[in-house]
């Protein structure tokens, strides 16, 4: 008998924000090897283009023992819009055992980022390193416990080395770049007397560069600037951003792990604590990570004697270790796991060796190392990271080439293969970016044309039936549209109705048939029966139908990881914007 998959409720703040979904990564892989069938649950959704709301009230009354399992909650992440004291009560009232990401959640288990610590090293290399000693802070919102802690922190580092906490020098952020560039206009507004800023998160850093550039306040020449979290835009802004790394991947795999534990001893966990370290860049003035280890590993190249070029790779790989090993952590911190990657790129630069080795030996043959190489190329497509590792690893063999080239008579031609491998990696990476650019923007394109189909269908029919082909063409395998008799208006005691009507069905990548006569749902068990038995997802979205006051009912998605992060909530929208349209209509 197959034992079936256990349902976790996620609720999370929204799905289309960088730390959340990084999260969110290392979670579904964990879940799907706990064997966890996870549903998500974004507590915002927009009501116009500029406001949102939170439906935590209608959470309350859908997740419950009946449905779930147990409950993993971004805490942190909620308490930008949510107080602490109103989550630990619906942590209360929702009552299954339950797991609380980068926040204190009461009573459950919690996995915590160490904030503190990250911050601290931070600070303490402003002072000791630059010779800062007028740092001011744009911290995060004042009820965010993260934020509290960073904040926390930076005091704590100033007091330790005998600086002053200049009440001039700290402006409330909001974790956003309108909220580092509002923070640095209001540090300058109190008088330039600061020469570093650190910031919240790498989005208030961010913001604050670009206003300082805008006041000609130039990073890292004028003023130092520092961030938290390591978003992708961090390494590649300019200056690269000093900032703490968060282990995102490991976070969500934990708390996969510490909830799997909790039900399977009916004990929790208590606390978890993960480690967030520094990540030294440019902002700062010190040269960045990346650029230290390219460094040593030219350095170490003259001072590595090699006495005979032989078919052996093993001394090669001693050489790529570094780079190797830096490139897992970085894939072990997005998807929680390396194992297999740094397999991948051991072997293939073993098999990148062999085939330089026999080029050496016969400069007409270097057929292989090109075909091996563009073969590598291919392979890493499906690890979904970037190729910098393999532009280093030929860095590397031409490092081989220049000194040893009195031993290697076919220099000439080793040099044209290594340099044609480049003109195919180089080309290789720009098809790729526009392949993935390509892919997003057909995906927006479909978006697009599935709203406008949705809003100018007439009939119920004709909306459903739009809804249907729509959410098929955007690679939505299973779904399910579930919808109120009434509209049932925000302030009324309770949401859910005791029964509903199942208006679309789709599972395995099909739209299933359902009779008029068998329509009437039962809303004691939110999602229908044949999500689970028909459909292979592991992961799904619940995305309430609401629009100005009203809910209409909820539609289940499941996840496409290709699909554009904006795309579910887009989606939303729009069908509770057709929904309230139909609504007024009829009400006049």
């Amino acid at each position: 008998m197959v034992q079936e998959n256990r349902r976790i409720a996620v609720l999370i703040d929204t799905f289309d924000e960088y730390c959340q979904n990084h999260i969110l990564e290392g979670l579904y892989r964990a879940g799907e090897e706990a064997s966890f069938t996870l549903v998500t649950f974004p507590a915002l959704s927009l009501t116009t283009v500029e406001s949102h709301v939170t439906h935590y009230k209608l959470f309350q009354e859908s997740i419950n023992a009946k449905n779930f399992d147990g409950m993993i909650i971004f805490t942190g992440a909620l308490t930008e819009h949510t107080s602490i004291e109103k989550l630990k009560a619906i942590i209360d009232h929702i009552n299954l055992p339950t797991v609380s990401v980068a926040g204190a959640g009461g009573n459950c288990a919690e996995i915590l980022i160490n904030n503190r610590s990250g911050i601290e090293k931070i600070v303490e290399h402003l002072i000791k390193v630059h010779g800062s000693s007028r740092i001011a802070c744009i911290t995060g919102p004042k009820d965010n416990s993260e934020a509290h802690d960073r904040y926390a922190a930076y005091c704590d580092v100033l007091q330790k080395n005998h600086l002053p906490v200049d009440d001039l020098l700290v402006v409330e952020g909001d974790f956003s770049e309108d909220g580092g560039a509002v923070g640095i206009r209001k540090l300058i507004r109190n008088g330039f007397d600061f020469d570093s800023v650190v910031c919240a998160d790498d989005i208030t850093a961010i913001g604050a560069i670009k206003e300082l550039k805008h006041q000609e306040m130039f990073v890292p020449n004028y003023v130092i600037v520092t961030g938290f979290d390591d978003i992708d835009e961090a390494s590649m802004y300019s200056p690269s951003l000093t900032t703490v790394r968060q282990p995102f991947a490991e976070l969500g795999a934990q708390a996969v792990t510490s909830l799997k534990h909790f039900l399977d001893s009916h004990r929790k966990d208590g606390k978890v604590e993960l480690s967030a370290d520094p990540l030294i860049r440019e902002s700062c003035g010190c040269i960045p990570e990346e650029i230290r280890i390219l460094r040593e590993s030219s350095d170490s190249i003259g001072s590595f004697k090699l006495k005979k070029i032989s078919s052996n790779a093993d001394w090669f790989l001693r050489r790529l270790s570094t780079t190797i090993d830096l490139e897992a952590r970085k894939y072990q911190r997005r998807f929680g796991h390396a194992e297999s990657y740094k397999s991948f790129l051991e072997s293939s630069a073993t098999l990148l060796w062999g085939y330089f080795y026999e080029a050496t030996v016969d400069g007409d043959n270097t057929d292989h190392f090109i075909h091996s190489f563009t073969s590598i190329l291919s392979q890493h497509n499906s690890y979904s990271t970037a190729y910098d590792i393999w532009e280093k690893t030929l860095t590397e063999f031409y490092g081989v080439l220049s000194h040893s080239i009195k031993e290697i008579s076919n220099a000439m031609a080793i040099s044209r293969m290594l340099q044609e491998a480049r003109v195919y990696y180089i080309t290789h990476t720009m098809k790729s970016q526009r392949l993935a650019q390509q892919m997003i923007l057909e995906k927006e394109l479909i978006l697009q044309e599935a709203c406008e189909h949705i809003m100018n269908s007439c009939s119920r029919v004709e909306q459903i039936s739009s809804i249907s082909r729509e959410l098929l063409d955007l690679s939505i395998t299973d779904a399910a549209l579930v919808l109120f008799e009434n509209a049932v208006h925000e302030k009324e005691s309770t949401i859910f109705p005791k029964e509903a009507n199942l208006e679309l069905l789709i599972t395995g990548g099909k739209e299933r048939q359902i009779s008029i006569a068998n329509n009437r749902f039962d809303l004691s068990t939110i999602i229908p029966a044949e999500i689970y038995g028909l459909c292979r997802a592991e992961n799904y979205i619940f995305l309430p139908l609401y629009f100005r006051e009203y809910y209409f009912g909820y539609l289940i998605l499941s996840i496409d990881k290709e699909n554009p992060k904006n795309l579910y909530e887009q989606l939303r929208f729009h069908i509770s914007s057709m929904l309230y349209l139909d609504l007024s209509q009829e009400s006049r």
